[in-house]
């Protein structure tokens, strides 16, 4: 069930605890005096010590303040063993943080109870702390305004939670909580880009914008779908037929549009299943850019949802920002957009642009 630590001279009262633990299916270990009491709880990382106080250097007190020093055992938590229920000693184990005491000699049942309580709070915790980790990750499929107050109530429970129960955390638990919180941070980012990049477009659409000729846009796209397909560990996915075109478009926005394309067929395709990226030239007017996958694809009904253009408004209710952004940038260089798709099949969006010369 449990992997608990006694630390104590006394040889006798070692094999006492040992039968006593192990016969409630935890697993025990043990050491006679405080160095190798310290090293044993570096070494196994128990869920549980039990520790002396009165011993030779180091004594319980010192025991637990060279735990409570390393960050690889500072949440193990602590009971104290001792037969001088002494309050000075008790007020001294608190501040060191000592979860609980027991008296010697203490019964079988005490023993158990103390023991229990310790671990039932531990697992509480840690379930508790997946709980708040589940909801951060879930809370990105909801729209807005639930899709920036959703992950950021979730982070603000997650923080407090972490601010609140550290000292009680195991420290792996306390290092998942701190990636969750991290990895909820970056993608909230992410997210407040991607609307900010939204509203820009949307400004520059209505007011419009005179954009030289920039060469080697297949550079661009090349390197924005690979980033892409390799940080979604799909880089043996990707296809690409790509040739070094000129476009008259603000660099930024196409690898805004050749991003979106990309993370919404890896989305919507199974790791192993190809994903093309092409963008060649069709016509001495216009080039041709398409993203393919192998995925679900989309019913009749869900393809014709998608053929209105949609505005930021609706975006912001779920209804898809990442085609908010690929309709603007579109709409922004005089572009058109065509989405093909089959229910089992597959994905095709083609967006065509003037070609720079």
């Amino acid at each position: 069930m449990a992997r608990i630590l006694a630390i104590d001279d006394d040889e006798t009262l070692l094999v006492t605890l040992t039968k006593l633990l192990a016969a409630e299916g935890h697993e025990v270990r043990t050491a006679p005096d405080g160095f190798s009491g310290i090293r044993l709880a570096s070494e196994l990382r128990p869920d549980l010590v039990l520790c002396d106080i009165v011993m030779p250097e180091p004594n319980g007190f010192q025991v637990l303040g060279a735990l409570r020093r390393d960050p690889r055992t500072s949440a193990i938590p602590l009971i104290f063993l001792t037969g001088v229920p002494d309050p000075t000693q008790l007020r001294a184990g608190n501040a060191l943080g000592a979860e609980d005491y027991l008296l010697k000699p203490f019964t079988r049942s005490e023993l158990i109870q103390t023991v229990d309580a310790r671990l039932t709070r531990l697992a509480v915790l840690r379930r508790e702390a997946q709980r708040r980790l589940s909801e951060l990750r879930h809370s990105y499929g909801a729209g807005a305004p639930e899709g920036l107050c959703a992950p950021l109530s979730a982070l603000a429970g997650l923080s407090a939670f972490l601010r609140e129960e550290a000292s009680s955390l195991p420290p792996e638990m306390i290092c998942e909580v701190a990636s969750g919180i991290w990895e909820g941070t970056q993608r909230l980012r992410h997210i407040a880009e991607r609307l900010s990049l939204c509203a820009d477009l949307e400004r520059a659409v209505q007011r419009g914008v005179a954009s030289q000729i920039r060469d080697h846009a297949g550079a661009v796209v090349a390197e924005a779908a690979q980033g892409v397909a390799r940080r979604a560990g799909r880089e043996t996915d990707l296809r690409t037929e790509i040739e070094d075109v000129g476009l008259r478009i603000d660099p930024a926005h196409l690898r805004a549009l050749v991003t979106e394309l990309t993370t919404n067929a890896i989305a919507h395709s199974k790791a192993g299943s190809a994903i093309l990226v092409r963008c060649a030239r069709d016509s001495d007017a216009q080039v041709e850019l398409i993203v393919k996958d192998h995925g679900t694809g989309l019913s009749p009904e869900q393809l014709a949802a998608l053929e209105s253009p949609g505005d930021l408004a609706r975006a912001l209710e779920g209804q898809g920002l990442g085609l908010v952004i690929v309709r603007r940038v579109a709409a922004l260089y005089g572009g058109q957009l065509q989405i093909q798709s089959s229910p089992l099949e597959g994905t095709q969006v083609t967006v065509t642009l003037p070609a720079g010369r």
